[in-house]
């Protein structure tokens, strides 16, 4: 993809045409990570320049898939608010709520690994801002978290604390959702068909890390603003 981009022409066409599926899908089109911006300010440094560019194109394109996963989630989730039932009925007993709620299901339990891989893309661009053999070390590591933990410290642009908050908001949603998701029977399934979710801490935690998330790609936004 990032081949086709040799000017800055190309790169207002790739945010324009990004952002374009975005509005298509959702109705909106969120602003972060400025590619056009971000290939002005990386062209002067070639090399790295580029392969640092590649990774917010990346970043920018799972960003808009993360959307979708929220976005409909959120809107069936509206729809579903329609159809009554008393706290005492089962949710079995009425087909149609049941398939909205399964389809709420099916697009949280797709954001669970996207959003944990792009937590996982962040991490390996704020080293490579740092440094290409930061990244490196980053990128070959068996446990990335660990590794971020580690090659993190002494990052100038990063807060005493930045990365410990990140670290520990992780290992939260690690423990909560995308352990059990990945590689148990699963946790999300326990909420999904609650008569109402959001009386549970998880759920409430699922849904609000969207913030955190746009939070961080603001900061990256901002650093490369500073460039």
């Amino acid at each position: 993809m990032t081949d086709l981009i040799n000017n800055e022409e190309d790169a207002e066409k790739l945010e324009n045409l990004i952002s374009t599926y975005s509005r298509q899908h959702t109705g909106t089109s969120l602003p972060y990570i400025d590619l056009l911006k971000s290939f002005k300010k990386l062209k002067p440094y070639e090399d790295y320049g580029s392969r640092l560019f590649s990774a917010l194109v990346d970043l920018k394109m799972n960003f808009v898939l993360l959307l979708l996963d929220s976005f409909y989630s959120g809107a069936i989730w509206n729809e579903q608010t329609s159809i009554k039932i008393s706290k005492d009925d089962s949710i079995l007993n009425n087909p149609l709520l049941f398939d909205k709620r399964l389809e709420i299901h099916r697009h949280n339990a797709n954001y669970i690994p996207r959003y944990r891989a792009m937590w996982d893309k962040i991490m390996g661009i704020l080293l490579l801002m740092s440094s290409e053999e930061k990244y490196n070390k980053y990128n070959s590591a068996k446990s990335r978290k660990k590794a971020f933990e580690k090659l993190s410290v002494g990052v100038t642009f990063l807060g005493e604390n930045f990365s410990k908050s990140i670290l520990e908001h992780l290992q939260k949603f690690d423990d909560n959702f995308r352990t059990p998701e990945v590689h148990s029977f699963g946790s999300l399934r326990k909420y999904s068909f609650l008569y109402d979710p959001f009386v549970k801490t998880e759920y409430i935690e699922l849904r609000s890390s969207w913030n955190y998330m746009i939070y961080m790609l603001v900061e990256i936004d901002k650093i490369i603003e500073s460039i």
